[in-house]
C-alpha cells in the first residue's frame, strides 16, 4: 500500500471509525478522506501537481494532516513552515523550496506583495512568486 492511499484504504475498511482529532475537530475515516479529496481538488485547480512543493504554515491541527495528504495525493512534496516564523524567515523557506502553493490558517499573503490570496474554509491558499522579499 502507498501512504498516499491511506485515507482511501481506511475509509473503505472502516468508514465510521475515528481517524484524527484535534482540540476542536474529530473526523471519521470517511470524513477525513472526503476532506483530503476536496483539498486535493482545490490544490490541483491552483496548478499543483507532481514534483511541486506545497508549504503548510499551519499549527498542529486536523487541517495540517488534510493538506499534507492532499499534496501527497497529487505527487507534491510538503514543506512545513512554523507559523511563528518572522516574515523574513518564512519568505526564505518559501523561496528556497520553490513553493508552488502556500496553505495557512488565514488565507492572507505571508510574503507581502508576493502572493495572491485565494481563500476559503479554515485554511487559505496563496501562490508565491519566485523572488525573495527584502
Amino acid at each position: 500500500m502507498r501512504l498516499t492511499m491511506l485515507p482511501d484504504t481506511r475509509s473503505a475498511s472502516a468508514p465510521d471509525a475515528p481517524c484524527i482529532a484535534d482540540a476542536s475537530t474529530t473526523l471519521s475515516n470517511n470524513e477525513f478522506q472526503t476532506r483530503v479529496l476536496a483539498a486535493a481538488g482545490a490544490f490541483a485547480s491552483r496548478g499543483v501537481g507532481t514534483g511541486d512543493v506545497v508549504a503548510l504554515m499551519l499549527p498542529n491541527q486536523v487541517e495540517f494532516a488534510v493538506a499534507m495528504f492532499a499534496a501527497w495525493r497529487l505527487g507534491a512534496a510538503v514543506t512545513p513552515i512554523n507559523p511563528g516564523l518572522t516574515l523574513k524567515e518564512a519568505s526564505h523557506q518559501i523561496a528556497d523550496s520553490r513553493t508552488k502553493l502556500l496553505v495557512n490558517g488565514s488565507g492572507e499573503s505571508v510574503v507581502a506583495g508576493r502572493a495572491r490570496h485565494s481563500g476559503g474554509g479554515t485554511a487559505g491558499w496563496s501562490t508565491p512568486r519566485r523572488r525573495t522579499c527584502k
